[in-house]
């Protein structure tokens, strides 16, 4: 799930699902106020629909522009990238356009977690499984190729960003604690960790819903 940068009420879920008809992208516009009835597929617009997902799990991830461009990556092989372009009407009412990104070289699958710097959408992230370790492949180029890059540890788990940071930092837990890039994963610092006690515990970040781990001490 993720929340709309720039309006609270507004909730986006992705739903993984063997039949197309059922998996997709959905959207309601009252997440604050209790269980919502009014939650839509969107992506239906003629020109800019977004495709079935034949059973590939999707992920999503906003940049911090007004309005927000909102990415979809639909894994397979190789990966889809989607980006949000503007409203449009469809038979829903209103609906979202999107955009294909041309992928020319994709990352290790199954990934775990999927992130775009706020304020440049060009850099993107995933954490992936690659014999049987977890892996940071980033794209500096909107997601149309993508490479290995550094570590903070091993046991990757998800990321966050700190958006009141210059520039915004990214953050990634691991069971080996809480690492931090201001480098776009160039290179990574300890914040905390390396106790064996810990829980996880939601955490918004303003552009994400993600689970994060804290020292239970």
């Amino acid at each position: 799930m993720l929340l709309d940068p720039n309006d609270g009420n507004v909730l986006y879920a992705s739903l993984q699902h063997s039949e197309n008809a059922a998996a997709g992208l959905y959207r309601t516009r009252t997440a604050t106020y209790g269980p919502s009835d009014d939650w839509k597929k969107i992506g239906q617009c003629d020109g800019g629909k977004l495709p079935g997902f034949n059973g590939g799990k999707p992920w999503l991830a906003f940049t911090k522009a007004n309005p927000a461009t909102l990415y979809v990556l639909i894994e397979g092989s190789p990966i889809r990238v989607f980006k949000s372009t503007g409203n449009c009407k469809s038979s829903i009412g209103s609906d979202v356009l999107f955009q294909e990104v041309l992928v020319q070289s994709s990352p290790p699958l199954p990934l775990f977690t999927f992130t775009v710097n706020p304020i440049d959408s060009s850099k993107m992230f995933v954490g992936a499984f690659s014999g049987g370790s977890s892996y940071i492949s980033r794209s500096f180029d909107e997601g149309r190729n993508w490479a290995f890059a550094s570590t903070g540890h091993a046991d990757l788990k998800s990321f966050t960003w700190d958006i009141s940071a210059v520039p915004p930092t990214l953050f990634a837990a691991s069971d080996g604690g809480l690492h931090k890039s201001s480098d776009n994963s160039d290179s990574w610092t300890l914040v905390s960790g390396g106790r064996r006690k810990r829980r996880i515990l939601p955490c918004r970040s303003g552009l994400e819903l993600q689970a994060f781990w804290r020292n239970a001490g």
